[in-house]
């Protein structure tokens, strides 16, 4: 049987546990959590030509086709290559956020430790197309965050001897963001939503503590239960990262706006090669109409015979 102290003590350290793991959603970039719940996802329809759904390689292909229908020119941009470059560049503003959060703050932790993964090879990317919604959506997930502390044992009853509390809180992000094509000449793509979601956390929480606070858990709950508890109030907290995204959007769309804007080009609705792999961007130049024909028609001239002359 746990003393009253311990008991004291496991109830105290699961609220201070989980109200780590409830704001650690809020953390992420120190931006509040976008008002839908609901995860963002854009499934094709198999049935329908040009549509896709599954792990991509970034391939993404801008081709530009002639009034005559014959292809002018293709520009061959990498779309895992440009989010990691996006993430990249994010992190270090990231981490700074995180390790300024009020929660991190208290003066009973210490030696402090937040890092954000750096985007690479490993990264994985899955893209979804939909040609009749004119939309594509990208999920890009970055694997091994970290966010790491030691609390001081400050716990009445508690042996002085004992070691503080070490907790390490591993996770996933996922930055999910869905574009349309059928934005006006000057910004034919559009950026509809953007986020990052917290996914796969693994919670650690060494010497004295996870000792005391684990057998008062097993006595009250099943341990499977806990840690179900634990998933669902972290897994899923989410940041709206749609501004942030949306000038790196502008990358591609600065390559688009050449033609849709200057040149008159359409944009169609994007489709999935299965040849190539590739994400498939076509811009369509607009027929030429030969100014002889949009002359207006003059209707020949009629005479009215009952006013010509008669002849004798």
């Amino acid at each position: 049987m746990l003393c009253s102290a311990q008991r004291n003590f496991g109830r105290r350290a699961i609220g201070a546990t989980l109200g780590l793991w409830f704001a650690l959603g809020s953390m992420l970039l120190a931006q509040p959590e976008p008002k839908h719940k609901e995860p963002i996802r854009v499934k094709a329809k198999p049935s329908e030509p040009g549509s896709y759904y599954g792990p991509h390689s970034g391939k993404c292909l801008i081709t530009i086709r002639g009034a005559d229908g014959k292809v002018q020119e293709v520009v061959d941009i990498n779309l895992k290559d440009q989010l990691q470059v996006f993430w990249n560049l994010s992190r270090p503003k990231a981490q700074e956020d995180i390790s300024k959060h009020k929660l991190l703050s208290s003066p009973d932790y210490y030696n402090k430790k937040v890092t954000v993964a750096a985007a690479d090879k490993r990264a994985s990317l899955h893209l979804g197309v939909t040609p009749s919604a004119n939309q594509v959506a990208l999920s890009y997930l970055v694997m091994g965050h970290e966010v790491s502390f030691k609390k001081k044992n400050r716990i009445l009853g508690a042996d002085p001897l004992a070691p503080d509390s070490a907790v390490t809180i591993r996770f996933d992000l996922e930055l999910i963001a869905v574009f349309k094509t059928s934005g006006p000449p000057s910004g034919p793509l559009v950026l509809d939503n953007a986020e990052v979601k917290v996914r796969g956390v693994r919670v650690s929480v060494d010497g004295n503590w996870v000792h005391d606070v684990g057998e008062y858990v097993i006595e009250r709950f099943r341990k499977t239960d806990f840690e179900a508890m634990i998933e669902r109030s972290f897994t899923g907290a989410a940041v709206d990262v749609k501004d942030l995204l949306g000038s790196g959007l502008q990358v591609i769309n600065s390559k688009l706006t050449g033609y849709t804007h200057r040149k008159g080009y359409f944009l169609q609705s994007p489709k999935y090669d299965k040849s190539t792999g590739a994400l498939v961007l076509e811009l369509v130049e607009p027929r030429k109409i030969d100014p002889n024909l949009t002359k207006p028609r003059i209707p020949p001239k009629t005479i009215d015979k009952s006013k010509l002359p008669i002849d004798r």
